[in-house]
Formats: C-alpha cells, structure tokens, sequence
C-alpha cells in the first residue's frame, strides 16, 4: 500500500467515525489529508479570539503571578516551574514573539553574548521565516537573572556550555524545549488564577505588545507604523486589528483629544486674560476726566509734575479695580 492510499484509508475511517456520532461536523484537513489540528474543540457559537489584557490591575497580576508564587514554594522542581513560567510570559510581553518562537529559544537569543549581557537577539520566526532583530529589556533581564537566582545550586541549573540550550526545557531533559500546549496551559493558569476577564491564549502576550504600545504612545503618530514593520504585518489595519480596539477604547480615544483641546485653549485664554482688570464704568470716566485736566493744567510744567501726575493717576486705577 501506498502512502498516499494509507493517507485516504485513514481519512475515509475519520469520517466513518465521525458519522457514527451522529453529527456533520468535519475536522478540517491538511493538504496531505491528514486532520489539521485546530488548537481545541471549543463550544459551538463561542468566539476563540483572544484578546490583550487592557485592565491595568488584571495585567499587573497576570504579569506577576508565577514570580509571587516562587517564594511560596516548597520543592526546587516547582520553584523552577515558577521562575521559568515567568520568563515566559515576561519575553512575551515585551518582544511580541509567538509562542511557537518562544519556546524554540535558546540562551544565546536571549543573554546577546557568553558573558551574559542582554543585547539584540536576531532569530528567525518560525512562521513567516522572516527575521527579527529584538532588543531584550531590562525586564526580560530581571526575570533571566531570577531564573538563575531560583535555579543556582540545584538539579535545575544551568550550567556549562549552556548558550546553545533551550530556554523553556521541559522537567524531563534539558534537549527539548516545552510545546506550545504547555505554554498555553501555564498562560490560561495564569489568567484564571489573576481573575482576569477576556479570553486569553498564547496570543495574548504578543497582543498585551501592541496594546499597550499604542496605548503609551498615542501623542506619536509614528508608533502604528513602527509597530506593523516590528510585527511584520503588511499593513496598519491589521496591527490595529491585532489590538483588538474596541468600542470602548475608541470612546475613550474622542474623550481624551476633547481634554486635551481643553487644555490647550485654557492655556490661550489664560494668557490672553493674564493682565485684564475689570473696573467701573463711571469711575473710569472720573479718572480719564482727571487725567485730561492735569495735562492741560500742567502741560509746560517740569517732568518731575508730570511724573506726580501718573502716580496720582495709577493710584486712581488701583483703588478703583474691582
């Protein structure tokens, strides 16, 4: 039997399967004929999108919850868990990797050199084979430092010739790196853990990138484009897609600029107001009345009357401002 007759026998058997459920639904497959895996069967009619933890406080936690954990441990096996957990989820949210890239990484990508000093990690994403030079940040390196802190002195160290290694190992051998469902089940963990209310995936990380990107940086009008070239996507509409911006953040978007206008022509009127006085009508008359008189009573006189006559005149003014 040929490949290709095996590969129809087995689909042919799928299906047959499938049928004696009682149901039409057909699991979508690849070009070859073998079933695509589709990341979870979840409930007909329930969205799969994922979404960027927008809530300030739910994202502190999500960020922070395998870090809190560690100290709270009593093995060196989950201790490790926690602190390589952390580093995962702290390079996803701050180098928009995918999740099929960040667990394919190795030490090198992320240390930049053998002596440890974190500098640009140039890799090539496994997706589109694009690459993508990436600067890895003084959190990424805070959370590598304490993944060597937790790990130093136990079976879990890293050690020795270690730059070729996988970052994310699994428990078992340090020649494998973790899968992408693992990944996934420690992100959702997470997420539930911390409350957190959006549907949330591996996705999320390279999404929590975006957001809150163009969320800091909403006075710079180059940050969409930089963002969509960072990404790789072919065009704006796509990153802002990615962000998931909703009803609610564009709201907000039109409440701020209104602020903002607020701001800014406050800021006019009070210095068109700056020296304003306000003083009655009548009294002002009497004053100018005085004024005329003086000049045409002293009008050859020395300058010294000239100048007794301004200070009696701003006196006026003075007493009369409202």
């Amino acid at each position: 039997m040929t490949r290709s007759d095996a590969l129809k026998n087995f689909t042919v058997v799928y299906d047959e399967k499938i049928d004696r459920k009682n149901t039409t639904k057909k699991r979508k497959l690849k070009k070859d004929g073998t079933p695509k895996w589709s990341g979870g069967d979840h409930k007909s009619g329930k969205s799969s999108l994922v979404y960027p933890i927008k809530n300030p406080d739910e994202f502190k936690r999500f960020a922070n919850y395998y870090k809190d954990k560690i100290h709270t441990e009593d093995t060196n096996y989950r201790r490790f868990v926690d602190a390589r957990n952390h580093l995962l989820i702290t390079i996803g949210n701050n180098t928009a990797f995918r999740i099929s890239d960040i667990v394919r990484l190795r030490w090198r990508d992320v240390l930049g050199d053998p002596e440890g000093r974190l500098g640009v990690s140039r890799t090539q994403e496994k997706k589109t084979k694009k690459y993508r030079s990436v600067e890895m940040n003084i959190m990424v390196r805070d959370a590598a430092n304490l993944f060597f802190e937790v790990t130093n002195d136990t079976e879990y160290e890293v050690s020795g010739d270690y730059m070729n290694d996988y970052v994310f190992t699994t428990c078992k051998s340090k020649d494998t790196h973790m899968t992408e469902a693992n990944a996934l089940n420690f992100v959702k963990k997470a997420a539930k853990a911390c409350g957190v209310t959006v549907n949330v995936g591996t996705h999320t990380l390279r999404k929590n990138f975006v957001y809150w990107t163009l969320m800091n940086n909403k006075s710079n009008p180059n940050t969409l484009h930089n963002l969509m070239i960072l990404l790789n996507h072919s065009n704006e509409g796509m990153t802002l897609r990615y962000a998931t911006i909703t009803e609610e953040d564009t709201s907000k978007l039109y409440s701020e600029i209104a602020e903002t206008y607020n701001s800014v022509l406050k800021g006019y009127e009070d210095y068109r107001y700056k020296n304003k006085i306000s003083i009655g009508k009548d009294y002002l008359i009497d004053v100018m009345k005085c004024l005329r008189d003086m000049t045409l009573q002293d009008a050859d006189k020395d300058i010294s009357i000239h100048e007794e006559n301004f200070k009696t005149i701003m006196d006026m003014l003075n007493e009369g401002i409202l």
